[in-house]
């Protein structure tokens, strides 16, 4: 049979067609322009807050490309080589500058550290260079940063992003139109201090109208709190008046005094215009021009513009290098005004560190000692004739290639075995346990696979837990042993029992809990343990069991985390008299969410399953033997369980492969603690966690996980923020209502950190990478080698940030030029 294409479905195709030949064109033209005018390389140094405002900026612009970033932290890089996939890191700017020849390059470090860096930046051949706002805080900065500049041609600007403002530049248009007649006076206030904020608030001040010259500042600043920021010593507050040409004043409060973020009011003859980051008013009517522009259009227009302006294109920028110094000499006048209570006319006099004369008693900084290389210095050492072809032997934090590219996923291994049992149940239109069969199915399939003798689904692997508990029947007040490092929902249940969670230690090495650390906390009250299989790995299995059995103690496996491990040939959830699996999405099987509970022991079944259906014996009608609760799992959930049990051994199975993949190759690294060898045994593997020798490698472990993450590598420092005894619900008793019951029922001792020192040394000596189905040999060979180059190639920087010693008077004016050699503890 021939098909045919009727006119709708022609009409249909040519629309489409149409709109491929649209899309096509428009790119077209930015093809093309890309290849007669490539787009100009850009960097930037320090990657702090506001580093993303530089990137993203020249990424909207069009014209630039970023290709490098540069912080003497390694966090911030691993986060930048995250959110901007193929741009480089570096820890040492000047090897990036080496390295990369940009056009352009952004400033983004600490005010003391802006001289050095323009200087460098210069130097290394930059077009044009765009520093964060204060250009510098001394005035021989300032003329170190001209001279760098100027005779080379390069274009100097400063990050004064209210000139590019909507708001700001829709206001300074109104009055220069003369829609308030003529300029009185000019009003303003910002948060934080005037090194900081100030240049932004002085600087928009001016722009509004017309950029008049500065005559004179008056200034007074408190400061009581003794505060610092970016390395400066800063005032609490500080209010005065800057007047310029025509007399007109602009008076100004911040930091304390300010009534708001930021703002500005110019009073004319005939008016007044008031104007915010959010809004300007003409007259107290709110206009709209201006409003509602997102800050990343009118960024990307400034980074637009500051790159036409390099490259010739246009002949203005609105916050060149003149308009960032005046704003600089502006603050320094007020700081000068303020160190000698009298009014200062400008130009000003004082080049020295005006700010740290004012604050005789704030902290400097140290000069470098005789012969120690600044740390912004640095410069990649050369690479050994092996490695000399490759940038994979250069750490990515210093403009090396990751070594982790691609990472695996954690999804779900699900699919159409999964859709297809989803189908069938819907339609059989039998959603509910009750009048279905998967649930029943998966239970018989669950305590099979295990060989116990039944088992319990319910809605989640807390659920189970409290199903397992439900079994035994506690007293109120009962103890219940269990582990300090481990999900919420292990102890949940405990509380719902009314019982009191009481904590064993665990070891150092695996982070299970052992024979002995339960033993040092069993009591006559002790009613059970509930014992985690950590990360999959399943724990002494033969001393916890003789010693609970001596006890009559009741063993409960939390195997949530470790479906399938083994101990000795035997599946963990069978040796307790009931056993605990979570379904949860992030587990080596899932049903969204979900739970079983397998039980080992006759007695225990029956009780188990009625539990998790509120008690209820329904061959027995309508009767409810005992408080239970509704955990029953659905017809859905089950029916995806069950696909996924069928497919667990082969999950298991590339599991395993790839984390030994991972532990062989580790053991080949000197300095790198791999898991511990079991002894026949099988983990099912949920997390990998891997410690380090610091003294063979020289550096912590916090330097490794920075490091590490740099190079790809998605891991976590610590597994838990704390104990979770340490979570706020258990310091502050939230439970039932305001009575703190069932503490406040017993002679409860709160746990202490120091009392568990394997916990600690687990959590501080390990770095742990969640694991996956979906990890494969090759994802095990890139982490090897990231944590080989880490471990053979990393040497941390001493980040000197405490390095600050008291002046004991503050320098004269004339002795407080900086040596061109003065130190950075600049981090971006």
């Amino acid at each position: 049979m021939s098909a045919t294409i009727g006119p709708l479905a022609l009409r249909g195709l040519a629309r489409r067609g149409a709109v491929r030949a649209t899309s096509v064109a428009r790119r077209v033209p930015r093809l093309v322009q890309r290849a007669v005018h490539p787009p100009l390389k850009a960097v930037v140094i320090g990657c702090g807050a506001i580093a993303p405002t530089h990137i993203n900026g020249y990424r909207d612009s069009g014209v630039v490309e970023v290709v490098a970033v540069s912080d003497a932290r390694v966090s911030p890089l691993a986060d930048a080589l995250d959110r901007w996939p193929g741009i480089k890191a570096y820890r040492s700017y000047r090897q990036m500058l080496a390295d990369m020849h940009p056009d352009l390059v952004s400033v983004c470090i600490w005010p003391d550290d802006h001289a050095e860096a323009v200087v460098a930046a210069a130097e290394a051949g930059a077009r044009g260079i765009l520093c964060e706002k204060p250009l510098a805080l001394q005035l021989d900065d300032i003329e170190r940063m001209l001279a760098a500049c100027r005779p080379r041609g390069i274009k100097l600007a400063g990050g004064h992003q209210y000139r590019f403002h909507p708001c700001f530049v829709a206001a300074a248009r109104a009055i220069q139109a003369g829609e308030i007649g003529t300029v009185q006076r000019v009003r303003g206030h910002v948060v934080g201090a005037l090194a900081d904020n100030g240049p932004h608030l002085v600087d928009a001040a001016r722009m509004l109208i017309g950029d008049p010259v500065p005559v004179s500042a008056e200034c007074r600043c408190t400061r009581g709190r003794g505060g610092v920021y970016q390395g400066l010593p800063v005032e609490d507050s500080a209010a005065g008046k800057i007047t310029f040409s025509g007399g007109v004043e602009f008076w100004f409060r911040t930091g304390d005094l300010a009534p708001a973020f930021f703002g500005l009011t110019v009073d004319g003859d005939q008016g007044a215009i008031e104007v915010t980051p959010t809004h300007w008013t003409l007259n107290g009517e709110v206009q709209r021009e201006g409003q509602d522009v997102p800050e990343a259009h009118y960024r990307a227009r400034q980074f637009h513009q500051f790159a036409d302006w390099v490259c010739g294109h246009q002949l203005r920028y609105a916050s060149n290098t003149d308009q960032a110094v005046q704003a600089v000499e502006m603050i320094l006048a007020l700081y000068e005004s303020a160190r000698t209570g009298e009014p200062v006319a400008f130009p000003v006099e004082n080049r020295g560190d005006v700010i740290r004369q004012l604050y005789s008693d704030a902290p400097r900084r140290d000069a470098p000692r005789q012969g120690v290389p600044r740390r912004d210095a640095f410069i990649q050492p050369a690479l050994s004739v092996g490695e000399a072809s490759s940038q994979a032997a250069r750490l990515a934090v210093d403009g090396g290639e990751r070594a982790a590219i691609r990472w695996f996923s954690s999804d779900p291994c699900v699919g159409l075995p999964e859709l297809a049992r989803l189908t069938r149940v819907i339609a059989s239109k039998n959603i509910s346990r009750t009048y279905g069969y998967q649930v029943e199915a998966l239970e018989a399939e669950f305590a099979r696979a295990y060989g116990s003798l039944g088992a319990v689904a319910s809605t989640s692997g807390t659920a189970a837990i409290h199903v397992a508990l439900g079994a035994i029947n506690p007293e109120p007040l009962d103890e219940i042993i269990t582990t300090p490092i481990t999900d919420l929902g292990t102890i949940i249940p405990i509380l719902a029992c009314h019982c009191i969670p009481v904590y064993a230690d665990v070891d150092p090495t695996t982070g299970n809990m052992t024979a002995e650390t339960i033993a040092a906390r069993i009591t006559p009250r002790t009613r059970a343990v509930i014992l985690v299989h950590l990360f999959g790995r399943p724990a002494e299995m033969d001393p916890i069991v003789e010693l609970l059995r001596q006890h009559d103690i009741a063993l409960i496996e939390d195997c949530s985390q470790a479906h399938m491990a083994e101990y000795h040939g035997r599946k963990v959830g069978t040796f307790g008299d009931l056993g605990c699996f979570s379904l949860q999405q992030s587990k080596q099987i899932t049903c969204g969410d979900g739970g079983v509970t397998i039980v080992n022991r006759d007695d225990l079944l029956r009780r188990a399953a009625l539990f998790a259906d509120k008690g209820w014996s329904r061959d027995l009608g309508r009767e409810h033997l005992f408080l239970g609760m509704n955990y029953r799992m659905t017809e859905l959930q089950a029916a995806v369980a069950r696909s996924q049990l069928r497919r667990m051994p082969k999950l298991l199975a590339r599991r395993r492969a790839s984390a030994e993949a991972l532990s062989t190759a580790l053991k080949q690294i000197d300095g790198i603690v791999p898991p511990p060898d079991l002894v026949d045994g099988n983990h099912s593997w949920w997390v990998y966690a891997f410690g380090i020798d610091p003294t063979v490698l020289g550096l912590s472990l916090d330097d490794m996980a920075e490091a590490l993450r740099a190079e790809g590598v998605r891991l976590m420092r610590r597994y838990l923020p704390c104990a979770v005894f340490e979570y706020e619900v258990f310091r502050h008793l939230r439970t039932y209502g305001s009575s703190g019951y069932p503490f406040t029922a017993v002679d409860y001792v709160a746990p202490k950190r120091e009392d568990y020192p394997g916990f600690m040394a687990f959590q501080d000596e390990h770095l742990f990478i969640p694991w996956s189905n979906r990890a494969e040999a090759e994802h095990a060979k890139a982490i090897a080698h990231a944590i080989a180059k880490v471990a053979r190639g990393f040497q941390p920087w001493v980040l000197d940030l405490g390095a600050l010693r008291p002046a004991a008077v503050a320098a004269e004016p004339e002795a407080t030029a900086r040596s061109t050699d003065a130190g950075s503890a600049d981090v971006g």
